[in-house]
């Protein structure tokens, strides 16, 4: 299936990549690269 998302231009996360995202990190939380950071880890023990 084919999803999409559209984002006002001052919304906090625009522009920000819409795969794999960390959904509790949102809002002012948001720091560039971290749900990046993320998917490099190895699985949490």
């Amino acid at each position: 299936t084919l999803e999409h998302e559209v984002r006002s231009m001052r919304h906090t996360s625009f522009a920000r990549p819409l795969v794999n995202r960390n959904l509790a990190n949102h809002g002012d939380a948001f720091v560039p690269g971290w749900d990046d950071a993320a998917w490099q880890m190895g699985p949490a023990t």
